[in-house]
């Protein structure tokens, strides 16, 4: 249980409190993080419901997708935003491997990192428009909006087990010691019952997440030899940008 709250306290914003022991590896808590997904899949839902005849509205038709989206980078601290903005940074600069390093690691927000957030969140809210829409006359879709923070935060569990690290260092490197096949196991199953519960779009879901964590990683080993805390954090977004596309699309 405690290391559930402490991927609780680390992936999200809600005020847990939770000791940490230094001498418990960090990637025991990995097997958690789809659990994470699933707290804050919940969280998510009860508003969408609410809010989902605004996504009908004449009146303000993206009013409620945004309040959604506020709310959904609320509960994470928009802390795989910034990982995104850091990836986009970094990735689509003409520079060396140890220069990219170097500006995934600046604080500052360059010119690809902003266009890439921007894009990014454009397409969230018109994916999360068009999901709360088809919620709106078929509420069995809501299993694939709980279900989607789960995927993305198991697929990153993969992603740490699968590929090289670029730096020895890093918050990768950090939460690669100590995970087992057991933790990925775990994540694994918890993401694949997951989408199983939405059907055949739920698994369809799956291997999107799966194709498109496997295109954000495979830049990164070309680019900067391998994965940060930074593209970890880059392939939650697209991730759940992406199985939101593909829900629109399969619906």
């Amino acid at each position: 249980m405690r290391a559930f709250l402490q991927a609780l306290s680390l992936l999200t914003r809600l005020p847990v409190r939770v000791t940490w022991d230094e001498r418990t590896p960090p990637g025991r808590m990995m097997a958690w993080y789809p659990a994470v997904g699933l707290v804050l899949g919940l969280l998510l839902a009860l508003p969408t419901a609410v809010l989902c005849h605004g996504a009908q509205s004449a009146v303000a038709p993206l009013l409620g997708p945004a309040l959604v989206l506020a709310l959904w980078v609320g509960l994470t601290g928009a802390l795989h935003l910034d990982g995104w903005a850091d990836y986009c940074d970094a990735m689509f600069v003409h520079a060396t491997p140890e220069k990219r390093l170097q500006i995934m690691a600046d604080p500052r927000l360059g010119s690809f990192g902003a266009t890439g957030l921007v894009l990014l969140l454009l397409l969230k809210l018109a994916a999360l428009q068009g999901v709360m829409q088809l919620l709106a006359q078929r509420p069995e879709w809501f299993v694939l909006l709980i279900a989607t923070p789960v995927v993305a935060r198991a697929i990153i569990v993969w992603v740490c087990w699968s590929f090289p690290l670029a730096k020895p260092d890093g918050m990768a490197a950090h939460f690669q010691r100590g995970l087992t096949r057991r933790d990925l196991l775990v994540a694994l199953g918890t993401a694949l019952l997951a989408a199983a519960c939405g059907g055949w779009r739920g698994l369809a879901c799956l291997a999107v997440a799966v194709l498109t964590a496997t295109l954000i990683s495979r830049v990164a080993v070309r680019q900067i030899g391998g994965i940060t805390g930074d593209v970890l954090g880059a392939t939650v977004e697209a991730v759940e940008t992406s199985v939101l596309v593909a829900c629109c699309l399969a619906g």
